[in-house]
């Protein structure tokens, strides 16, 4: 498969999530999500990794605070 190809083929996958109920809104969280990581010298894909798995394990909800993109540090939160 060309690059082409696949570029065509995500395309074409993203359009089918924003027909999905709801998937529009979710799509444009997860791209304000990935965009404030950017903005805020984060990597997107360490930070939503670890999030997610703290979200997933239990983490207090009263300091989720401490997780949004622009208190978030990588060395205080990755496993190595």
């Amino acid at each position: 498969m060309t690059q082409e190809q696949k570029i065509i083929r995500a395309k074409v996958g993203l359009l089918e999530l924003a027909k999905q109920l709801g998937g529009g809104r979710r799509w444009a969280v997860l791209c304000s999500l990935i965009e404030t990581c950017k903005l805020n010298g984060v990597e997107p894909y360490a930070y939503l990794k670890d999030v997610l798995e703290r979200m997933v394990d239990g983490y207090t909800i009263n300091r989720l605070d401490e997780l949004l993109p622009w208190a978030w540090r990588a060395d205080d939160h990755v496993k190595p």
